[in-house]
């Protein structure tokens, strides 16, 4: 892989913190220009109208833009306010818009120096942090988001999702409300709810934040998952709708046309805000039923391809466009600029840091744009608490995915008194840029006085990632192979099909004969089965039988127990025939691991390290702290810095110094009581 910074833009990591520190302080946002634009008369649907106008810029630059109409009938175009001066239409010179002072919040863009990063337009680097506000209720929308940004502003937060949503008063052409009788008619959209937008984003502006911009949500073309099919406008059994299945919305001719109508408005009247980082096309695309039902991929895939090139076409700001889907080797993430899967699995410390993506996908920016705890078993105080929203956030850095992963409950976390500890992940991104550099993830090992049972949970659930042999580390390391253990792995026959996983195998080294225990949580209303084989000899099978679907009192546990020999160990867990899938558990090894755990990213010159407690990392209050000494391989010779992290706080320690003549390092932890980051630079 090319190298993406040079050594000059390395030496400027300082110079560009310094400003970041000051940028809050420096940012203008000025109003957008709007000139308005005569169109002739016409009985056509004035979206269905491709009206573009020539506006000359302060420098003498010609900008060729889209019109958008207003309810009265009037057209207008905008364009950011970049340069100080008159903005004049090419073809109605009378007409002038003054820019006193320019608006200083650079867009968003892909960087060209390292395309798996993003830099802003003036070159500096841009690292997302912040956390979904995709909408509000029981708030007026303008007031909710007026208090938020400042918040974030304040937090050092330059990120967030806002959905076109119309429970949240904010989709143009689905108003709050569930009844289909009050609702605009198809192909036409709401000035109120437009204005709204207007709103936000300058608001957005203010306060330094970029927002994806999420154009539909999976529950408008679902009858599974969140759905609201059934109140959906376009739905033929509502008056005036159209479509007679969710599906259809990805292949009418109609529909699409409607759809392109809304796209071309929404770019002409909001793209120019620099506060808009992205177009996000769906939310968790893989849940409508089209994909969910159907699987056929193929449909939408082509129909993100198609509405990508439309909104490239009619945005002259060349805002980003994305999607988010979980399935990263999909063929629709092929016409995005990044790719933004989500992710609520078991173990989300372990699973936020890998991403099963193919070639196609290692030179574009990824990182998660939701993650949440819903999957990890806590108790409704520890959730009410958000005490495991933060850590996958630290976690992630030390990852595949080098940009930090986004916070789906965001609300929770400032109600519950933890906003403190997403600016402190803010705060240590900015002081040691360490999601602009170029670093290769690793494990060093932990040895603690204290050990505890290591035992192996699912990181995932329902993800169509599909590993082989899982290599777990018994050295006191922790193994990267935990964030691909799956929790439902169904038949093959469904595997071929769906591509879920269908079996996968964990090796492990017993340095004795030792006694195991492998634990299941049931499986699907079909009915399932497992297979366990050891050493590729099958040793074991359970099958749960067929059940009512509704039968309402859920399944126990099944567990089976195993004696391991001693030496490397295969353990297999094999879903041949179902019908249904089984659900896995956690299979307790009967071996010990320290009571601190440590992942990070190095190069020659510089090393993060994330530490944590595995015991209290979710313990609510004032948990007992522990000390451990971490090894590092083969660190380079020379003098280091060495500077511990609050995880909580994001305040740094006083940096001490080490002289090291080449080889191992060993070092004492202070007293970690949930968790910690430690930074090595050579000097």
């Amino acid at each position: 892989m090319k190298t993406p910074h040079s050594p000059f833009r390395v030496r400027c990591y300082l110079l560009s913190s310094l400003l970041a520190l000051t940028f809050s302080a420096l940012l203008v946002a000025a109003p957008p220009v709007e000139l308005p634009v005569a169109v002739p008369a016409s009985t056509d649907d004035p979206l269905a109208r491709d009206v573009w106008a020539e506006v000359v810029a302060p420098s003498g630059a010609t900008l060729r833009l889209p019109a958008f109409p207003s309810a009265d009938g009037s057209w207008a175009v905008r364009t950011t306010a970049a340069e100080a001066g008159e903005y004049r239409l090419v073809a109605d010179s009378a007409r002038a818009f003054v820019v006193p002072t320019p608006n200083t919040l650079p867009a968003v863009r892909i960087d060209p120096a390292d395309t798996r990063r993003f830099a802003t337009s003036t070159g500096e680097p841009y690292v997302p942090i912040g956390t979904n506000l995709s909408w509000t209720i029981g708030m007026e929308v303008v007031d909710y988001y007026r208090a938020r940004f400042a918040q974030m502003r304040e937090a050092g937060l330059n990120w967030t999702r806002i959905w076109m949503c119309h429970w949240g008063g904010l989709n143009l052409d689905w108003l709050p409300g569930d009844d289909a009788t009050v609702q605009p008619a198809p192909g036409t959209l709401d000035e109120t709810v437009a204005a709204r937008w207007d709103a936000v984003l300058a608001l957005a502006e203010e306060n330094g934040i970029r927002v994806q911009v999420v154009l539909q949500h999976h529950g408008q073309y679902s009858t599974l998952v969140n759905p609201n099919w059934d109140a959906n406008p376009w739905n033929a059994a509502n008056p005036g709708g159209f479509l007679a299945s969710p599906a259809d919305f990805f292949t009418d001719e109609r529909a699409r046309e409607l759809t392109r109508r809304k796209y071309r408005y929404i770019v002409a009247r909001f793209g120019h805000s620099p506060a808009v980082m992205a177009w996000e096309l769906f939310n968790e695309v893989h849940w409508v039923d089209a994909l969910r039902i159907d699987r056929d991929v193929a449909t939408v895939a082509a129909w993100h391809d198609e509405m990508a090139a439309w909104i490239r076409a009619h945005d002259p700001h060349r805002r980003l466009v994305t999607t988010s889907t979980d399935w990263l080797r999909t063929p629709i993430y092929a016409s995005m600029d990044f790719l933004q899967p989500h992710l609520y699995g078991a173990d989300m410390i372990a699973a936020v840091r890998h991403l099963d993506l193919p070639e196609s996908a290692k030179t574009r920016p990824v990182f998660f744009g939701e993650i949440g705890d819903d999957n990890i078993p806590l108790t409704d105080a520890q959730k009410a608490a958000s005490i495991a929203t933060m850590p996958p956030v630290w976690s992630a850095l030390m990852g595949d995915s080098f940009l930090p992963a986004q916070i789906w409950y965001g609300e929770r976390l400032l109600e519950s008194g933890r906003w403190q500890e997403l600016a402190a992940v803010a705060a240590f991104l900015r002081a040691t840029r360490i999601a602009e550099r170029d670093l290769e993830a690793f494990q060093p090992r932990v040895a603690t006085a204290r050990t505890r049972p290591l035992t192996i949970i699912p990181a995932i659930n329902w993800h169509p990632d599909r590993p082989d042999v899982l290599e777990i580390s018994t050295d006191g390391r922790e193994s990267p192979a935990l964030a691909r253990v799956p929790g439902h792995v169904v038949s093959e026959e469904n595997g071929a099909r769906s591509g879920f996983p269908s079996g996968f195998t964990l090796r492990l080294v017993y340095p004795e004969n030792t006694d195991t225990r492998l634990v299941f949580a049931g499986a699907g209303a079909p009915g399932g089965m497992v297979d366990v084989l050891v050493d590729g000899a099958p040793i074991a099978r359970h099958v749960w039988p067929a059940r009512a679907a509704d039968a309402g009192t859920p399944l126990g546990e099944t567990t089976l127990a195993l004696r391991l020999a001693a030496g490397p160990r295969e353990i297999t867990l094999r879903n041949t025939e179902g019908p249904d899938w089984f659900r896995f558990a956690r299979f307790e090894t009967g071996l010990r691991q320290p009571i601190l755990g440590a992942v990070g990213r190095r190069s020659d010159d510089f090393i993060a390290l994330w530490v944590w407690h595995r015991e209290n990392i979710h313990e609510l209050g004032r948990p007992t702290a522990t000390k451990g000494t971490i090894t590092i391989d083969a660190l380079p010779p020379g003098d280091w810095s060495l500077t511990w992290w609050d995880g909580a706080s994001g305040k740094p320690s006083r940096a001490r110094f080490v002289r090291h003549s080449g080889g191992d390092l060993a070092l004492e932890t202070p007293s970690i009581a949930r968790h910690a980051a430690l930074v090595l630079e050579r000097r």
